[in-house]
């Protein structure tokens, strides 16, 4: 197993060589003098039994094959085994390749609630993906008991088909919904993409903007997957069309709703009272501070007198300087390179002082008002 993979083998400024390479004529036998050790494997009966015993099942396989969503192999079935956690083999190395740190593994199963102590079965399609896993968590890692279910899901679905053994689904919608406020699937799913991951990316900021989910995940994911300059751009559009779609909601289609939702909130009229006060001065002042939760103010402006214009074009120039702190970052930290984290992590402290500094005669500013 090469860390890195071929490229890491050239970039080591080792020997290749190409065309066809004639393999020897002589037969040669190997004979395995030491008795089978079955200490690192497990068979389907070994894992029909730990199902329901305090072992970790782990399958390696991409989310979206364990998800249902796609099919890796259509001679076999969707689904997983019963109580099994997912966690990809590829989480394990960097975009080039090249394995990652062991604290950035144990970050990741330490989010399984996966420790060194417990023993751990593994799967994926065929046993490939489990076994990359196992040299991982053992050798990498200095886990003990692991063990590589090597029949994985290609025997597991068949047996499944002969009414052996059960297997388990999940509700369609409760996956889908993991793929918007996990960072990590988001991620695999714009990667697979490829050149529609930004259009993609895009849509579903709008999606979790006009429904109000939670922002930050997928705001990381855009400085992870494109990086801190053009993570910045996506994030600024995709934000920027969600908030004005969610402000013609609350002002032309359902603005009865949206009144009897958050009319008589603090929120609405503080930021009512704020516009007919200050005008546009109060959306800085919101945007700039998160003073009220983002999704909602979307709306509950749109029950104000400010104009749409104005709101749409100011609100995404205010929502940037603290979104592209975490795109900056995110991206910086998963470059690699020792000089691009330094140079785009002073860029986003920088960022990030000035908005105290503003912040701060902003508030200054309201005080002397009051």
């Amino acid at each position: 197993m090469i860390d890195g993979g071929i490229d890491g083998w050239k970039s080591a400024g080792l020997k290749v060589v190409e065309g066809v390479i004639v393999r020897p004529t002589i037969q040669t036998v190997y004979e395995f003098l030491s008795p089978v050790d079955s200490s690192k494997s497990a068979s389907l009966e070994d894992v029909k039994a730990t199902i329901a015993d305090d072992v970790v099942i782990l399958d390696t396989r991409a989310y979206l094959e364990s998800d249902e969503l796609i099919q890796g192999d259509r001679l076999l079935i969707k689904g997983k085994i019963p109580g099994s956690y997912n966690i990809p083999w590829d989480m394990m190395v960097n975009k080039d390749k090249t394995f990652k740190s062991p604290k950035q593994i144990k970050a990741i199963l330490d989010d399984e609630e996966i420790t060194e102590d417990m023993p751990v079965i593994l799967y994926s399609r065929s046993g490939e993906g489990s076994a990359h896993m196992i040299f991982v968590l053992k050798e990498l890692l200095g886990y003990k008991d692991v063990k590589n279910y090597d029949g994985s899901w290609a025997q597991w679905s068949y047996e499944s088909t002969q009414g052996n053994i059960g297997i388990e689904k999940d509700n369609i919608f409760k996956v889908l919904f993991s793929y918007i406020t996990k960072r990590e699937k988001l991620e695999s799913v714009i990667t697979i993409l490829g050149v529609w991951g930004p259009l993609f990316y895009i849509l579903i900021y709008i999606f979790i903007t006009i429904t109000i989910l939670p922002a930050l995940p997928i705001t990381i994911v855009g400085g992870i997957i494109f990086g801190p300059i053009m993570g910045v751009v996506y994030t600024a559009i995709g934000a920027g069309i969600g908030l004005s779609l969610s402000f013609l909601i609350a002002r032309y289609i359902a603005r009865d709703v949206i009144e009897r939702k958050f009319g008589n909130t603090d929120i609405f009229k503080k930021i009512d009272e704020g516009v007919k006060k200050d005008g546009w001065f109060i959306l800085a002042v919101t945007r700039l501070i998160p003073i009220f939760p983002f999704g909602i103010q979307n709306y509950v402006y749109g029950l104000t007198s400010i104009g749409f214009v104005q709101y749409a074009i100011l609100s995404t120039i205010f929502i940037l300087p603290g979104s592209s702190v975490y795109v900056m970052l995110a991206g910086a930290f998963t470059s690699g390179g020792k000089a691009t984290v330094l140079k785009y992590s002073i860029t986003a402290s920088l960022i990030f002082m000035s908005l105290m500094v503003v912040t701060k005669i902003i508030k200054k500013r309201m005080e002397l008002q009051k």
